[in-house]
C-alpha cells in the first residue's frame, strides 16, 4: 500500500503528560483513546506529576512529545517550559493549561513551545491534530537547523578553500558576458 507523504503516519506515538491533577489525566486519556487510527497505530501516554519525575522519564528517550501543565508542584508559570527545553530541546512541548491567557500562550510559544491549548476547550480531533502538528513542526524545524549548519559549514570551507569539490565562481567572464551585480 502506497503512503501519502503529505499525511504523516506516526506509527508509535508516545506522549509524556505532565499533570498533577488525576481528573485531567483521566479526561485526556478518555479523549485520546478513540482517536483516528490512521494517524498512529499505537499511542502510549506516560504520566509525571513533577519536573523532576519528567526529567528522569525523558532521560530514556522514549517520548515523542511532552504535554505540559505549567502549574506543577515544583514549577509554576513558564519555568517548566524553560527547564525542559534547556535539557530536552529535541522533544516538542505542547502546553496544556487551565489558564486561558493569550499573553501566557504567546510567551510559551516565544520560548519554544509548539502550541498552547486550554484544558477542556478542544474536541478529540483538534486535540490529536494539535499534538501531531506540534511533532511534525518540531521535526521540520530540527531538519532546518541541521541543514543551515551544513550550509554554513560548506560556506566556511569554500571561503577557506578546504572543500575540493566546490569552487567559487570565477570573477572574469567570457567575452560578451558581464556580471550585472558589478
Amino acid at each position: 500500500m502506497e503512503t501519502n507523504p503529505m499525511q504523516p503516519t506516526l506509527t508509535n506515538f508516545s506522549v509524556l503528560m505532565m499533570e498533577d491533577g488525576t481528573a485531567d489525566v483521566i479526561k485526556f486519556q478518555e479523549r485520546i483513546v478513540g482517536c483516528d487510527k490512521t494517524l498512529f497505530s499505537q499511542l502510549a501516554v506516560g504520566v509525571c506529576h513533577t519536573i523532576e519525575e519528567a526529567k528522569a522519564s525523558l532521560q530514556t528517550g522514549a517520548f515523542d512529545l511532552i504535554l505540559l501543565d505549567i502549574n506543577l508542584p515544583d514549577s509554576e508559570d513558564l519555568q517548566s517550559v524553560r527547564a525542559l527545553l534547556k535539557e530536552f530541546p529535541c522533544v516538542p512541548i505542547v502546553v496544556h493549561s487551565g489558564i486561558p491567557s493569550a499573553k501566557l500562550a504567546a510567551e510559551a510559544i516565544a520560548l519554544g513551545a509548539q502550541d498552547y491549548i486550554v484544558k477542556g476547550t478542544m474536541g478529540q480531533d483538534d486535540l490529536v491534530r494539535s499534538l501531531i502538528h506540534a511533532k511534525i513542526r518540531h521535526d521540520a524545524l530540527r531538519r532546518l537547523y541541521w541543514l543551515s549548519g551544513v550550509i554554513l559549514n560548506e560556506r566556511r570551507r569554500i571561503r577557506e578553500g578546504t572543500n575540493s569539490n566546490i569552487r567559487p565562481v570565477a570573477q572574469s567572464y567570457p567575452s560578451g558576458f558581464s556580471n550585472p551585480a558589478q
